[in-house]
């Protein structure tokens, strides 16, 4: 059994899935009833209020969380849902199979503005502040080809479901990722970037696409030669080294994941017991734990234990983050929320955007596809 260096191991430990407010069922129940509270009637789910500004991702993922809902729960009330959302994103895929990086209505974004916490898709100045917004353009978007996979993974999930009504749209969006792959460019520190390819990979890994054999080979080695490159951000580490474990089992596990995950748990970026900021360096980002590290930074660690025999769910710092995240769900199910997306060292918490749903359904099936 592979012991986390440097900690203390317990006998026995805590069940990431076993508390009561960790319950995978009700946490998975919550995240799935946000969604259908906060979907339009055009289809998509508008965010009440978030930290950031809602990109096309988000939306694609909340297909995924209704259609696991619906699978998992047996729950056949997530499916009318889940195919209104799918049918109003895959009405505005170019006909390149791209998305554009804005699919709600302009006058939410016109909103967000005013109300996000810090990230905006442009540049905004708010309350003496400056917030560059988006370090790429939006018409680069596409490119970065962060829709493509996740598309495809949510047609194949629908499909497995109910039928293939979007296998053309998955077909489409594959396609539009060979198109614009392009490794140098991939490979550059970009969160975008970092999840676009790990999602293709799971994505091409589970298709029938005609390049889905050479797509597979060339995305693995952009993750595996060289440095952990995605040292230093709990969600890059875990959706990157997720997605690996996901495709290769424990190939790479002891060659790349635990090592990127044992350098991360040593890095400091801890801002409080068991809440973790984000990081793209050995700094870390903002005053503020954020749910985007502590609930992947979980998943990552329960991962890592299933397939490749580690014993991080069984660690004193694995303890103080189902702590955080406990108190951090207790106080958002009070307030009719899944989940907050960050939290202070005071006690205060903010922000209940799409993103905190998906990730809490992440951590409630432990994988991070369909």
């Amino acid at each position: 059994m592979r012991r986390l260096a440097g900690t203390l191991e317990r006998p026995t430990g805590r069940n990431l899935l076993t508390d009561d407010l960790l319950n995978k069922d009700g946490a998975l129940r919550d995240s799935a009833d946000y969604l259908v509270r906060i979907q339009a009637p055009d289809g998509f789910c508008v965010p009440i209020d978030s930290k950031h500004s809602e990109i096309a991702a988000y939306q694609v993922e909340s297909v995924l969380v209704l259609l696991q809902a619906h699978d998992l729960l047996g729950d056949a009330a997530y499916l009318e849902p889940a195919g209104r959302l799918m049918a109003a994103i895959v009405e505005r895929q170019a006909p390149d199979g791209s998305l554009p990086i804005k699919l709600l209505p302009d006058d939410y974004y016109e909103r967000a503005k005013a109300e996000v916490m810090e990230y905006t898709l442009e540049p905004l100045e708010k309350d003496g502040q400056t917030y560059p917004g988006s370090t790429f353009s939006l018409e680069e978007f596409a490119s970065f080809g962060l829709s493509d996979g996740l598309l495809a993974m949510a047609a194949a999930a629908y499909e497995r479901v109910v039928d293939d009504r979007f296998a053309e749209a998955a077909e489409r969006a594959l396609d539009h990722y060979c198109a614009t792959f392009d490794p140098v460019r991939h490979k550059e520190n970009h969160f975008v970037s970092f999840y676009g390819i790990a999602f293709a990979l799971h994505a091409f890994a589970r298709s029938q696409h005609a390049r889905r054999d050479e797509m597979v080979e060339a995305i693995t080695r952009l993750f595996t030669e060289g440095p952990n490159w995605w040292d230093y951000s709990p969600s890059k580490l875990a959706i990157v080294g997720g997605n690996l474990l996901a495709v290769h089992g424990d190939r790479f596990a002891d060659s790349h994941v635990m090592p990127g995950l044992d350098k991360l748990l040593h890095s400091g970026l801890e801002v409080m017991p068991g809440g973790f900021g984000m990081a793209t360096s050995d700094s870390q980002w903002g005053d503020y734990a954020d749910v985007r590290g502590a609930l992947p930074l979980a998943i990552i660690m329960q991962a890592c234990d299933s397939v490749a025999g580690s014993t991080y769910t069984r660690t004193e710092i694995h303890d103080r983050m189902l702590d955080w995240m406990t108190a951090n769900r207790r106080d958002a199910v009070a307030a009719g929320r899944p989940f907050y997306e960050v939290s202070y060292p005071d006690g205060r918490r903010f922000g209940s955007g799409t993103p905190a749903s998906i990730l809490l359904s992440w951590w409630a099936t432990g994988r991070f596809g369909p």
